[in-house]
């Protein structure tokens, strides 16, 4: 990237942050390529599938020396891997660090949540311990934050798409929230030349000023005890620790973080003696540029009451036909089917009038009395293929066009695969195979 490109007035401010130091690496950081990074699926694929650099704080995460086609690899769209900033994933370590009672379940919420990364974190450290609600009021985006939850097979999420004024009143509801919140984007400097184009420190008062805003109707939906975790993906103390400062004002404390084993990736970010967070920066992190805090909520906080959701417990009919994979509890607003599991049942706080997009993941669609399978229950990390296709079949299936491969069972409704993991659904009828991969997902190149 030429060095002229990025604005005086982010360098100044910058300079103003932090020492001479870490602005010299860090301003070389961004003159330098963009790191590309995968997060494995912990129950679909070996870190090893990959060549590269283990993520620090990461179980599955890999930094890749180059950007391979991931359109073009089947494993891509099993959902066996997600492709994120390295940065967002030391949400894994984080989530680690907290005190929680699981006995009685748990209930998150990631509140910005599109593309989705941070909410399969969240997802896979909840397991059957409790369900995350994962909110995006963005309509586009919240359609591939759906496609990203499906195709990992997250089946204890609930996705909604409200506004931050929709939770502000409803006090102690969330074990811990996630903020990922509406930045100025400048740890997307060198990976997108729009987020140097739109910069202008108006634009950081104007994030700072929603940020506000959102961070207001949040603070009370913590129960006592709880924690709220913020982030973004820029770095400048107006948008990060201003906001932490205000949070340990409203009822609010900090919780302190163990990353020792890695500090040499982290710079602290510290305040009249206090760490409020820690900045995850280009040329000294692996990835693109993130600050992460968290706060514990101290002050007393009644919880509501109020109407809540009761989903139906799975029926014999579908849980015959998931053959009896982790599913507890149903959802059928239309014809399609959703399964979720909740083995706490955690979702019976979620208040009632909360309009839901999606519970758990779909597993079938209802045609009169016949249940068909959804590409959902393929997605799901227990699913296994009946047969596998090679590359070149694998990329035909999810381009939805013929399958050639030859019928190995009488079995009609068959799971197609590509190295042990599956990719959809097939119909074996008299002569041919009929694809029945999702149109909208189908593969166009």
């Amino acid at each position: 990237m030429d060095d002229r490109l990025i604005p005086q007035a982010f360098k100044d401010n910058l300079q103003a942050h932090f020492n001479l130091e870490v602005v010299k690496q860090v301003l070389d950081g961004i003159n330098s390529p963009a790191s590309i990074s995968v997060r494995n699926h912990p129950n679909k694929l070996e870190p090893k599938h990959f060549e590269g650099m283990p993520i620090p704080w990461s179980e599955t995460g890999v930094l890749l020396e180059a950007r391979p086609s991931f359109a073009q690899d089947p494993l891509f769209h099993a959902g066996c891997y997600y492709v994120q900033d390295s940065s967002s994933m030391i949400l894994e370590q984080v989530l680690k660090q907290l005190s929680f009672n699981t006995d009685e379940g748990l209930l998150g919420l990631d509140m910005c949540a599109a593309p989705g990364g941070k909410t399969l974190i969240a997802s896979d450290f909840l397991t059957e311990n409790g369900v995350l609600i994962s909110n995006e009021i963005d309509e586009k985006r919240n359609a591939v934050l759906r496609e990203n939850v499906l195709k990992w097979g997250a089946s204890n999420a609930i996705i909604t798409q409200l506004s931050s004024s929709n939770f502000h009143e409803n006090n102690g509801l969330f074990d811990f929230v996630i903020l990922d919140a509406p930045c100025s984007g400048e740890g997307m400097f060198r990976k997108d030349s729009f987020a140097i184009e739109q910069w202008s420190e108006s634009l950081v008062y104007q994030c700072q000023k929603t940020q506000c805003s959102i961070l207001n109707d949040l603070t009370k939906t913590v129960k006592t005890g709880g924690y709220l975790i913020y982030s973004t993906c820029t770095m400048n103390p107006h948008e990060n620790e201003d906001q932490i400062s205000s949070l340990l004002s409203e009822g609010f404390e900090l919780v302190d973080l163990a990353f020792d084993q890695f500090d040499k990736f982290l710079v602290p970010a510290t305040r009249d003696g206090l760490k409020l967070g820690y900045y995850l920066l280009p040329g000294i992190s692996t990835g693109e540029g993130l600050f992460i805090s968290v706060v514990r909520k101290i002050e007393e906080t009644e919880s509501e009451n109020y109407r809540s959701c009761i989903f139906e417990t799975i029926s014999s009919d579908i849980d015959s036909f998931t053959n009896s994979l982790a599913f507890t509890h149903q959802w059928q607003p239309d014809q399609i089917v959703f399964a979720l599991n909740d083995r706490k049942h955690v979702s019976n706080r979620i208040p009632s009038k909360w309009r839901l997009k999606s519970v758990g993941i779909p597993v079938a669609e209802q045609k009169g009395s016949l249940l068909l399978p959804y590409h959902g229950l393929a997605m799901h990390p227990n699913a296994k293929p009946d047969f596998d296709l090679n590359h070149e079949e694998a990329l035909n299936y999810l381009r939805k066009e013929r399958i050639s491969a030859a019928a190995k069972s009488k079995i009609p409704w068959q799971k197609i695969g590509y190295k042990g993991h599956c990719l959809g659904w097939a119909k074996q009828v008299p002569g041919r195979w009929n694809n029945y991969y999702p149109s909208h997902y189908r593969l166009r190149t």
